[in-house]
């Protein structure tokens, strides 16, 4: 390879592009008090900076940061990120990951999955900032010109500047060396662990709930209904979730009506918990069919991207998002990206908490107007829009935060009905409802995946069982009269039939 004299030796380009310690020390980045370790120089190499670069910039292609915060995922991301740097000594983050990864001290492997998202999420947000800067310091310092002409021009590939551009000096007061820790750090971590596509072996899967945790949830309902069928020997008429109503529900003086009705609603459509936020919520109305009521409920998914709400007051974290307008890459609100906007159920109540809810409806509507009559009533659970400590709360942390509410009610009356049981969530209802559908035999897998609020069958095929193990379905899986969504639902490819020549 071609050789250049620099100032600071005879080295070649690719020997330049690898120096660390010496190209800092040449441009007087460096002194004899600097604090930075061995491995931190090294990542402050030229050819190590711009690969953390590409992949910085790569992993922000993929997922936009307007995106992210409009999930929510953004707050959590900065949240697990001040977490583990204030639980480490040297208040390094990425520092503490690995240290954890080496004792393995994570609950979960979600639990880690996460922390290493938001913590390539952080230092390709470093990256992107201080390599910028650091390339206009060095190229501002160096003297020599073959080596100011080498740098000038990977800088000019990797950060897309027009050939003709000029650097200005004037403007750069210095990199400190806080923000070189800052860099050799977040360098380090994106080479170690480099972001999906490209890290892909090192990811792992944690679309939708684990494997691990949907078999946590269905052997929470095979048990209860294994203890079913051991309580129908003496009682034909026993069931679970009529026990856990009378037992538990009935009986918890702490708990308020408007609860017990959100709690039914868990227990006779199997909603998701997150649901019955303030920023989705359920609609009941009691439509009489002659004698015998019928119970018409509307829910808002909370499994759609949509637009964020107006009512979230713009901090910081949340000024980019005002440029977003109607819609996130172009998409019109409410539209159903994944998963069901909205779908109705319609239930003829024969269990006691299907029968109680039409009793508690019809208790409201006798000081209702007339137009909550005839609209229904709409069933939310509140939640704080900021923390303890003044900061305004996304809507998905809401949302977030009413989930741990119910599963943590669900988990404490569980435990009255079945103090020898595991701890009950409310997806173990989800589940529930889905094997009264899958049992009774009346509805096909379309009609399923409109009850639950998905937009493909292979959804459902993850969630109950429809064989109860001897027990007997009772009085539930004929509740459920009809479900509707407005999204056309996806099937199972079949392969079309091989013509045969007679």
């Amino acid at each position: 390879m071609r050789s250049f004299l620099f100032g600071f030796g005879n080295m070649t380009r690719s020997d330049l592009l690898r120096a660390g310690p010496q190209l800092l020390t040449s441009a007087g980045l460096l002194d004899a008090r600097t604090s930075l370790s061995k491995a931190a120089l090294n990542n402050l190499s030229v050819n190590l900076v711009l690969k953390a670069f590409q992949l910085a910039r790569a992993s922000e292609t993929r997922v936009s940061r307007q995106s992210l915060a409009a999930s929510g995922t953004l707050q959590k991301y900065r949240k697990t990120v001040a977490n583990l740097t204030q639980e480490n000594r040297q208040r390094n983050p990425f520092e503490e990951y690995e240290r954890r990864c080496r004792l393995e001290l994570w609950r979960s492997k979600n639990t880690r999955q996460c922390a290493r998202s938001a913590l390539v999420r952080h230092a390709a947000e470093k990256v992107v900032i201080l390599a910028n800067l650091y390339f206009q310091d060095l190229l501002n310092r160096i003297a020599d010109r073959k080596t100011h002409s080498i740098l000038k021009r990977a800088y000019q590939i990797y950060f897309r500047l027009p050939a003709v551009a000029e650097l200005e000096p004037a403007a750069m007061e210095g990199l400190p060396l806080r923000d070189l820790q800052d860099l050799a750090r977040a360098v380090g971590f994106l080479i170690n662990h480099p972001p999906h596509p490209f890290g892909s072996h090192n990811q792992i899967q944690t679309t939708g709930s684990s494997p691990q945790i949907r078999s946590t949830k269905r052997s929470v309902l095979s048990a209860l209904n294994r203890h079913q069928a051991r309580k129908q020997k003496l009682n034909e008429d026993y069931d679970w979730r009529s026990h856990f109503w009378s037992v538990a529900v009935l009986r918890d003086e702490y708990i308020s009506d408007h609860m017990r009705a959100c709690i039914t609603i868990l227990m006779i459509t199997g909603c998701r918990p997150s649901e019955l936020s303030e920023r989705h919520g359920v609609t009941v109305k009691v439509e009489d069919e002659g004698t015998s009521p019928a119970l018409v409920i509307t829910i808002q998914s909370s499994k759609t991207d949509r637009a964020l709400s107006t009512s979230l007051p713009l901090t910081s974290d949340f000024q980019t998002l005002s440029t977003v307008g109607l819609g996130i890459h172009g998409i019109a609100p409410q539209t159903a990206l994944r998963g069901q906007p909205y779908r109705q159920m319609r239930i003829r109540p024969r269990s006691p908490e299907a029968l109680w809810l039409v009793r508690y409806c019809r208790r409201q509507q006798r000081s209702a107007s007339f137009s909550a009559i005839s609209s229904g009533f709409q069933l939310t659970i509140a939640s704080r829009e900021q923390s303890k400590s003044g900061v305004w709360l996304h809507p998905a942390e809401r949302d977030r935060r009413v989930s741990v509410k119910l599963g943590k009610l669900i988990g404490r009356l569980g435990k009255i009905a079945f103090p020898r049981m595991a701890t009950l969530t409310p997806y173990v209802f989800r589940h529930a409802v889905t094997s009264d559908l899958k049992s009774d035999g009346g509805f096909s897998a379309e009609q399923i995946a409109c009850a639950l609020g998905h937009r493909s069958t292979r959804t459902g095929s993850l969630y109950g069982s429809a064989n109860y193990k001897g027990t007997r379905p009772g009085v539930r899986s004929g509740q459920i009269v009809s479900a509707f969504a407005p999204e056309p639902v996806r099937g199972r490819k079949t392969k079309a039939p091989t013509p045969t020549i007679n």
